[in-house]
């Protein structure tokens, strides 16, 4: 018997998000329809990068594969969850080549990785969680995975003096795409399981919002 867990945080209005992007607004537009009959209609208004979403690579590699490029199947597949989750609290201190490394036998090329740094129990928490270092990516590009989501709301804790955002740039640029802000990592108990997280299909996206769900004990 399979059992499925919802991976997505949910939308709501206000949902925090990074203060430098608008915040998330839900209005009712419509609540009877033109024949009097009920007809209850919201107006969406977010940026693509809120809540649990989806990083095209496009998102920050010009000219690269945009979400609506993106194969439905990186989206979905085998998947591996890599333990940090004692990270969060510890000062923000990278995720290291040497302890990404104690997964080596574990991850497997085409694997959707992901990531437990313990930050889904924190969906407002933007200054302060685990992340990845530059040789950590670099390692998962080396691994041939097909995905990396995270619960963080960001591979990047920050962006560079020079203004980039190097993991983003490494990950993304090898044509990998990347879901943020998971939720619930802690109801996944087995350490392999099936993901899937679909993003809205938007002509020429950067990325999107994203509902990610985790199916463990296969598909029956």
């Amino acid at each position: 018997m399979s059992k499925m867990i919802d991976l997505t945080f949910t939308l709501e209005d206000g949902f925090p998000n990074y203060p430098i992007l608008p915040r998330m607004e839900f209005k009712q537009i419509m609540e009877i329809g033109v024949d009097g009959s009920p007809s209850n209609v919201i107006q969406i208004s977010m940026p693509s990068h809120g809540g649990t979403h989806f990083d095209a690579p496009i998102h920050q590699v010009k000219g690269a594969t945009a979400v609506d490029e993106v194969s439905i199947e990186r989206c979905v597949g085998s998947a591996v969850m890599l333990d940090f989750s004692h990270k969060y609290g510890t000062e923000s201190l990278p995720i290291s080549l040497d302890e990404i490394e104690k997964y080596d036998d574990r991850v497997r090329e085409g694997d959707i990785v992901v990531l437990n740094t313990g930050c889904y129990a924190h969906p407002d928490e933007f200054k302060s969680f685990g992340h990845l270092s530059v040789e950590a990516a670099e390692w998962l590009v080396r691994k041939k995975i097909a995905l990396l989501a995270v619960d963080t709301p960001s591979v990047d804790l920050k962006v560079s003096a020079d203004g980039k955002m190097p993991v983003h740039q490494i990950i993304l640029g090898s044509d990998i795409p990347i879901i943020e802000s998971l939720a619930n990592l802690d109801k996944i108990s087995e350490e392999r399981f099936i993901f899937v997280g679909l993003p809205l299909k938007i002509k020429g996206g950067d990325g999107g919002p994203c509902r990610a769900i985790a199916i463990e004990g296969g598909l029956d």
